[in-house]
């Protein structure tokens, strides 16, 4: 299942980087047609933003971040769950970002200003709080020539506190 979201991540991103190939001016024709808008209103008129909003990338760095995340996660995640939980973990974790971003927006607490909401860190998220659940202390090797190892929550300390950190220092409301 791992394989089969990197492969649907991936042709949505050759699709995307297809079309600012020939296009380049529609970046935010795509973004409006794929990712999620912090309006209500635009949300009813385009509900399957919801869902392509968790597989779209646009830029091919958040792309292979967000991939490698859930590589790593995911196998992590398979060796104690169901593909069919990771399915469905990934997605209920986007819906949940999704909520959570609408609401930050409705409370003002984001200052969006009708940037549509893109990538697959929420769903990410989602798996990562749920392998440490089942896992915390899961450790792993970083370079297999050291005996050094490093437990995944720490991992998730750094991967979630990054995830809180960069919007709040940059414009990514992600």
């Amino acid at each position: 299942m791992v394989k089969k979201l990197i492969f649907i991540n991936s042709i949505l991103l050759f699709i995307v980087l297809m079309i600012l190939l020939i296009k380049p001016n529609e970046i935010n024709e795509i973004r409006s047609l794929l990712g999620l808008s912090p309006n209500i209103k635009t949300i009813i008129e385009t509900p399957w933003v919801i869902i392509t909003y968790m597989f779209t990338h646009l830029n091919p760095f958040h792309f292979l971040t967000n991939m490698f995340f859930l590589y790593i996660f995911g196998k992590i995640f398979l060796k104690y769950l169901s593909n069919r939980k990771l399915a469905s973990n990934y997605i209920m974790g986007g819906i949940s970002g999704a909520i959570f971003f609408l609401t930050l927006n409705y409370l003002d607490i984001l200052s969006i200003e009708n940037n549509p909401l893109i990538g697959a860190s929420a769903s990410i998220l989602s798996i990562l709080a749920t392998t440490i659940t089942f896992t915390p202390n899961y450790s792993f090797k970083i370079y297999k020539k050291f005996d050094f190892t490093i437990k995944l929550k720490f991992i998730a300390i750094i991967f979630i506190s990054y995830s809180i950190l960069h919007p709040i220092l940059s414009n990514n409301t992600g």
